[in-house]
């Protein structure tokens, strides 16, 4: 895979190594995008040609939550049940709820339709990370309409458990040492 950093060393091996594991996941004939819900949330891309184009790197949806927490007075700590959302929340936890999945959700779609506009073929989108499960109804009801609109059809989100582990193993499996 190659790397389009402008200082590869930026890159976390996290990222690297994740993104890497999901190559191994899928034969190659769409741009991938890998979306990891962690104490940040990282949106990564690869085009058709195993090119890593960049990516996105903001508040995952724990840190969301706390920092309206401790930086606003009175507001609770909502919790995060995998649904679709309320187009208007009535009441303040639903609202707290329902605008973090918008957020992680708005960030996640804004790539997506970048790498279907700019290379003409929509993204198939793997996800992975404790928080997942409260994002994937929205983000796939999200990328269906997007898909659809763009003429695509629909595109099932694949989860995967553990890519950093998968692109591990497959480092190991092609170092000369293996």
């Amino acid at each position: 895979m190659k790397n389009c950093y402008l200082n590869p060393a930026e890159l976390g091996p996290d990222r690297w190594l994740g993104m890497l594991g999901v190559l191994t996941r899928q034969p190659i004939d769409r741009p991938l995008m890998l979306v990891s819900f962690g104490t940040a949330t990282t949106v990564d891309t690869i085009d058709d040609h195993e090119t890593f184009l960049g990516g996105l790197i903001f508040p995952g949806v724990s840190m969301m939550q706390t920092s309206l927490g401790a930086g606003t007075a009175r507001l609770p700590i909502a919790p995060m049940p995998g649904q679709m959302w309320p187009p208007f929340p009535q009441g303040t936890q639903a609202a707290i709820a329902t605008g973090i999945v918008a957020a992680q959700t708005g960030a996640i779609m804004r790539q997506w339709q970048q790498v279907a506009e700019h290379l003409g073929q929509a993204p198939l989108v793997f996800v992975t990370g404790g928080a997942r499960a409260a994002i994937l109804p929205e983000l796939q009801a999200r990328i269906d309409a997007f898909s659809v609109d763009m003429g695509f059809g629909t595109i099932p989100i694949i989860e995967c458990e553990s890519p950093v582990l998968d692109g591990l193993r497959a480092v190991a499996q092609h170092s000369p040492d293996a």
